[in-house]
């Protein structure tokens, strides 16, 4: 549906309290169809562009919304407050204009947006500028001059500072409206105040920041002599202190001062641990310890090495301690049960598996790797996937073989229960509970069923189908998608389930034009032998698209016979042409008066006669005036449908030339699966 938008209003309010409220102006439109005919509960997709300079300026905000219209086809949004695209709205400097508002609009309520028009920001908008300037009188800058130690305050006073601070600053010092300052400087000398601070303003000093309320700070440690602030250097071997003295430390031989300066009697620096020989080392030799004779590597009160720490090691099946014996640990080893019950009934079930996935493999004759039985209610397998962030299937399952009869999951009951299910809940946002795929360009289904009943679709929601298929492949004009196709002896049934005691249910419904390539045909029970014979009628076929009407009429007095359409005749029909008999003798009939309003005169008749009548009418409702191409019954085959048929075989020609693909032929053997 082309839908249109008309601006309505564009307001700001702006005041004194404008720093106080979110930065932004208000837009109202209204969304209408192509009709001028307004619409509620539409959702739209909108681009709304602030352009700078003229209406093809450049860009200094963007933003989007999705707003849906209210009762009145109303929606509201808030400038400044959509989803950025590009741009910051706090940043628009609003004193630079002039400024144009640029709107654009995707119907669907996406991001394909087309140009409504473009308009110029007035006088309201501008109120943001507002922000910038509001109580100027209190936006104050502040300077210092170091040579004479004036602070002064723009459109104010000024405050004579020292010149200099012999302590490590100020300390924290207030100036405030009509008053004196506080406190002083180590130097002694009184802070004076000079004028009225009428804008009820603070100066504070802090350490060596001093600041204005509601403006700026000036960092005055420039201008300090922190004289006690020192700082320590090393190079080489001076050590030395900012605006002090150097000292030397290369006399200290070993870097320790003490009272004989020997390094040999100093602690060693390092030690090292080959074989059994000890190494000590320092700056004034090595010195080295042969422990070889410690038969265990470790001295205690006993010396008995048979009573020291050991190491376990073990080689295949054989358990050794170092330096003592080797005994084989048993064949068969710890089972799952074993390890399930470690430390106590079932205290072993739980394996994190931290270090790679669990293989599992066999070369068993019998080809099963795992295998699980549930002797009692529950499910043999449970598998989760509790991250939402995850793009890998729960459980997932892959097969090479290349024989019809494997699969790479196979479902099978014994019982009243499915062989496979999937579900999907209510809360969840799965497009189906099942999901097939098939990746080959030619042949293969995405789901298969064989049956009584191959595949069977249910619903009990009447939006919803029982069965849908969608090609989004090849549709036109760039090819023949079909959505749903059936092959058999008849190859779709449809069949609606009040067999006909509702108005209006259909067996099939098509909702547009409804084609065949074979004759079209009316089938029922023959009414004079319903059990063993079918009676059908063929469709009427023309090169027009017709609607029939007949009936019978009396002549009156006048040899006149009036005859009445239905009311809705001339609403959805033109081109009308008349057939005419007399009924009990021959008479020169004619049309008298041609169609109007609903009716039309036959003549020349007489009194007490009747005359049979039929009017073939054009068809030309809604339907067909938007579509009046439908009316042309010779025309070209599309160009991806050229030197093919619809029905090859008619013409002598092989299969491969059909323009509809022959649903696939199965050989119902190969597809059986393994019971």
């Amino acid at each position: 549906m082309k839908t249109a938008i008309a601006v309505l209003i564009v307001l700001i309010l702006a005041g004194t309290t404008w720093a106080q409220s979110p930065e932004s102006f208000k837009y109202q439109a209204v969304v209408r169809d192509g009709a001028g005919t307004i619409l509620s509960g539409q959702t739209v997709g909108l681009r709304m562009t602030i352009l700078q300079g003229s209406s093809t300026g450049a860009v200094v905000y963007q933003e989007s919304f999705t707003p849906t219209s209210n009762a009145v086809g109303l929606v509201n949004l808030s400038i400044g407050q959509g989803s950025v695209i590009s741009g910051s709205f706090s940043g628009i400097d609003w004193s630079a204009g002039p400024y144009f508002i640029e709107t654009a609009m995707d119907a669907s309520g996406g991001t394909s947006y087309t140009l409504m028009g473009t308009s110029q920001l007035l006088s309201v908008p501008y109120a943001l500028h507002a922000t910038s300037v509001e109580n100027d009188s209190d936006e104050q800058t502040l300077t210092y001059n170091g040579t004479t130690g004036d602070l002064s305050i723009s459109n104010g006073n000024s405050v004579t500072l020292p010149l200099s601070a012999s302590g490590d600053d100020w300390g924290t010092q207030t100036v405030s409206t009509d008053a004196t300052l506080t406190g002083d400087g180590t130097s002694g000398a009184p802070l004076s105040v000079v004028g009225d601070l009428s804008d009820d303003q603070n100066l504070n000093l802090t350490s060596n920041t001093l600041s204005i309320d509601n403006g700026n700070s000036v960092d005055l440690s420039g201008y300090l002599d922190n004289t006690d602030a020192q700082t320590l250097s090393f190079s080489s071997t001076s050590l030395s202190i900012s605006g002090g003295n150097t000292v030397d430390l290369a006399s200290l031989q070993d870097g320790v001062n003490d009272a004989d300066a020997d390094p040999a009697n100093e602690l060693n620096i390092s030690m090292a641990l080959s074989g059994t020989t000890l190494s000590l080392s320092d700056v004034g030799g090595t010195l080295t310890a042969d422990l070889s004779s410690l038969q265990d590597g470790v001295t205690d009160s006993d010396a008995d090495p048979t009573n020291e720490l050991q190491l376990l090691s073990i080689s295949g099946q054989d358990l050794t301690i170092s330096g003592g014996n080797t005994v084989p640990l048993p064949s068969g080893g710890n089972t799952l049960d074993m390890a399930y019950d470690q430390g106590g009934a079932g205290v072993g079930r739980s394996i994190t598996v931290d270090a790679g996935e669990i293989d599992l493999s066999t070369a068993t004759t019998s080809g099963i790797a795992l295998r699980t039985t549930n002797t009692n209610t529950g499910v043999a397998i449970l598998a989760n996937s509790t991250s939402t962030a995850n793009t890998f299937s729960t459980v997932q399952s892959s097969t090479s073989a290349t024989s019809a009869l494997a699969s790479a999951v196979v479902g099978n009951t014994d019982g009243a229960a499915y062989g496979v299910s999937g579900q999907a809940d209510a809360s969840s946002t799965a497009t189906a509970a099942v999901y097939g795929s098939n990746l080959r360009t030619t042949g293969g289904h995405g789901v298969l069923g064989i049956g009584v009943n191959g595949a069977v679709g249910q619903t009990s929601y009447s939006q919803g189908y029982g069965v849908y298929g969608e090609n989004f492949d090849a549709v036109a004009p760039v090819g023949n998608g079909v959505g749903v196709a059936g092959k058999g002896y008849w190859g779709v049934v449809g069949e609606d389930r009040y067999l006909g005691a509702i108005l209006g249910a259909y067996g099939v419904f098509s909702n547009g034009d409804f084609g065949g390539s074979g004759a079209k045909y009316f089938v029922i029970d023959h009414p004079q032998d319903p059990e063993n014979k079918y009676l059908r009628h063929a469709c009427i076929e023309s090169n027009e698209i017709l609607n029939m009407y007949r009936g019978n009429a009396s002549f009156d007095s006048n040899g006149e016979a009036t005859v009445a359409l239905p009311g809705y005749f001339e609403e959805i029909n033109i081109n009308f042409s008349y057939h005419l008999t007399p009924v009990g003798k021959y008479a020169p009939l004619y049309i008298k008066t041609k169609i109007k309003d609903g009716k039309f005169v036959v003549a020349g008749g007489e009194a007490g006669m009747e005359v049979s009548w039929t009017v073939y009418a054009e068809r030309n409702d809604r339907y067909l005036q938007n579509f009046p191409d439908r009316k042309i019954m010779s025309y070209d085959k599309e160009e991806w449908n050229k030197g093919k048929y619809l029905r090859p075989e008619l013409y002598g020609q092989k299969d491969e030339k059909r323009i509809l693909s022959p649903v696939v032929k199965h050989n119902q053997q190969e597809l059986k699966l393994k019971e």
